[in-house]
């Protein structure tokens, strides 16, 4: 995990890192990956969530759909991605919720986005939660450069282009899922 954390040094408005599953349970099996949540800065989300699947696919840290448990041991599981204005999990919340949100393990990012993150979701009493493994965030040049030039219109246009690409990547994949077990 504090290898795979690197990735998230270059990904521009990357808020927070949380491990999450079966890591931050404290029952990882031979075959787990590593499940994260991604915090991400307000109207930014789709950058986010595509440079942090460029990255880590980049890298080879990424957990591909369809593969062999073997191979995705250690890989990045992208759980979810949210922004301050989704930051408590809405309803309906039940005992599997609680505990995931209850033991989740902050690893990377700016602590005063982690805390309201948490504190938004005080319905989940922390039981296992960790800072053990935190790292604050040190941006790299090339994310600063990133931010820099994404804050403004250009950023808008990169972000309403990545979202409408990533919305027909879940619409093609939705249409493989069977319809009872569609993601939250």
């Amino acid at each position: 995990v504090k290898k795979l954390r690197s990735v998230f040094r270059f990904v521009p408005f990357v808020d927070f890192v949380i491990v999450a599953g079966s890591l931050a349970f404290g029952s990882p099996h031979d075959y787990s990956d590593i499940d994260v949540v991604v915090g991400a800065r307000e109207g930014r989300i789709f950058i986010v969530r595509f440079f942090a699947s460029f990255y880590a696919w980049l890298l080879g840290f990424r957990r591909e759909a369809d593969v062999l448990k073997e191979r995705s041991t250690d890989k990045i599981c992208f759980n979810h991605f949210v922004t301050p204005r989704g930051y408590e999990l809405r309803p309906p919340r039940d005992f599997y919720w609680r505990i995931l949100y209850g033991n989740l393990i902050p690893v990377y990012g700016d602590k005063n986005s982690l805390l309201h993150f948490i504190e938004a979701n005080k319905w989940a009493p922390a039981s296992a939660q960790t800072w053990e493994y935190f790292f604050e965030a040190r941006k790299s040049w090339f994310r600063n450069l990133f931010e820099a030039t994404l804050s403004g219109k250009m950023g808008d246009c990169f972000e309403f282009l990545a979202r409408h690409f990533q919305r027909f990547k879940f619409e093609r994949s939705r249409k493989r899922i069977k319809e009872d077990s569609l993601p939250r």
